[in-house]
């Protein structure tokens, strides 16, 4: 399930700017795992 370059340099870079901005780390989980099922949903 390997995913396009321009998708991977587009997420990491937006995961690392979100990831410190929580102070929940399970909240940013949930987000992250929200995330990851809508762009997987659109590149599929």
């Amino acid at each position: 399930m390997a995913a396009p370059p321009s998708f991977h340099t587009l997420l990491f870079p937006a995961t690392a700017a979100v990831v410190p901005l929580s102070p929940s780390f399970l909240l940013d989980l949930v987000v992250l795992g929200t995330w990851w099922v809508v762009v997987f949903q659109a590149f599929r």
